[in-house]
């Protein structure tokens, strides 16, 4: 299948956009910022009798450097409050 994959250049970071499908499920689109300390994901999925193969296709190409710019905020933001919760352990 072509145009089942694409990687967002944001930043420091790559956000790779995957298309998944499997016959129990459906159809998925897959979001994925790999980083030092590991990878966080999100994963949209369409179920086949919402005709999910148009849907999944819609959506992976309406996912944009918008989008993909959002994702990585929500990932710094997670990121530094967790940061911060573990450094308040540490003075504690």
């Amino acid at each position: 299948m072509k145009n089942w994959c694409k990687i967002i250049e944001v930043g420091q970071y790559d956000i790779l956009v995957q298309r998944l499908c499997n016959d129990v499920d459906g159809e998925h689109i897959k979001v994925t910022i790999r980083v030092l300390e590991g990878q966080m994901f999100k994963t949209l999925s369409f179920e086949k009798e919402d005709d999910a193969e148009t849907k999944a296709d819609e959506a992976y190409k309406l996912y944009d450097l918008k989008q993909a710019e959002a994702f990585v905020e929500a990932f710094e933001e997670m990121y530094n409050v967790n940061g911060e919760k573990e450094d308040d352990k540490k003075e504690n």
